[in-house]
């Protein structure tokens, strides 16, 4: 057999099995493209983003808060981006944590004020470890540089073995403070310790 001959029944073998391969290969599953979801034409919008994450910094690189969500879809008729499901993390030098999480929100393009709203969650947690006060609500507005909180919508605070209820709040997160407003009404849970 001669070397021409070789050569073509190799090649032909390598053809062969590469269109075998091709042929038997599962095809590739696109079903996980979520961008597809999104219309930003019946949005109205100029650009989104899936699963972002902003970080504001302090002058010496300490994260002061966090802003995540699911989706935020910038609207240039309002000025404003929309977010779907926001999750806002401020961290205090001294360890204090305040986590926002809400079904919906909007950021006006300074991104200085926010508002969530649509089942509002807030997480007060100590440096110290112990179990951390939440606050339910429906709807809040941020101020991300001066670190205020605003609320006029019914509030539910609980902590461990207690609960207040209010008609809105206010707080500052620089200072540690929560102050609920209005129609205040405590109890205990459980009998205290």
């Amino acid at each position: 057999m001669g070397a021409g001959k070789i050569l073509r029944r190799v090649l032909f073998v390598l053809l062969l099995g590469l269109a075998l391969f091709t042929w038997l290969r599962p095809p590739p599953d696109d079903t996980d493209l979520e961008f597809e979801s999104v219309s930003m034409v019946e949005a109205g919008s100029d650009y989104y983003l899936e699963g972002f994450r902003i970080l504001q910094s302090d002058s010496l690189g300490q994260t002061e808060y966090t802003l995540e969500g699911e989706l935020l879809s910038y609207d240039p008729a309002r000025d404003v981006a929309d977010l779907i499901a926001p999750d806002l993390t401020v961290t205090h030098p001294d360890g204090l944590v305040w986590q926002l999480t809400a079904r919906h929100g909007e950021m006006p393009r300074d991104g200085r004020n926010i508002t969530i709203s649509d089942t509002v969650q807030l997480k007060r947690t100590l440096a110290d470890g112990t179990k951390p006060s939440t606050m339910h609500t429906e709807a809040i507005q941020i101020d991300i540089n001066a670190g205020r909180l605003n609320g006029d919508a019914p509030v539910t605070l609980q902590g461990p073995g207690w609960q207040v209820d209010a008609q809105g709040m206010t707080a500052d997160t620089g200072q540690g403070a929560l102050q609920l407003i209005g129609r205040t009404h405590g109890r205990y849970l459980t009998a205290p310790d």
